[in-house]
């Protein structure tokens, strides 16, 4: 099992950003299903059940634009993107990190209405 999911959960949830988590990739589908309006998927790469890829592409089949966050023990084996970040699994900060800079436009608008 991934480690840290609880602790993942508590950093994100300390910067008041909404979080929904699982501790499988076939929950974790299932989660987006029925909560399918978030901000963006944390996924770490090293799951049981399922190949993160194979969930990364079903999310995106479903929207193309979605956010994701990939946790990977090994980080410098996956190439970031636009809407893709890459962090240290043995790093909670640079998640925080990455998750802050995404939502911050976002919050910022928030704050102006």
């Amino acid at each position: 099992m991934p480690e840290g999911v609880s602790a993942r959960k508590l950093v994100l949830e300390s910067s008041k950003l909404n979080v929904i988590s699982a501790y499988t990739a076939k929950s974790g589908l299932a989660n987006y299903e029925a909560f399918p309006n978030v901000d963006a998927v944390v996924l770490h790469t090293h799951m049981r059940d399922w190949d993160y890829q194979e969930v990364f592409r079903q999310i995106r089949m479903r929207d193309p634009s979605m956010r994701f966050i990939f946790v990977c023990p090994q980080p410098n084996n996956i190439t970031p993107s636009d809407n893709v970040a890459v962090v240290d699994a043995f790093d909670p900060t640079s998640l925080l990190f990455v998750a802050q800079r995404w939502m911050e436009p976002e919050m910022m608008d928030e704050a102006g209405d």
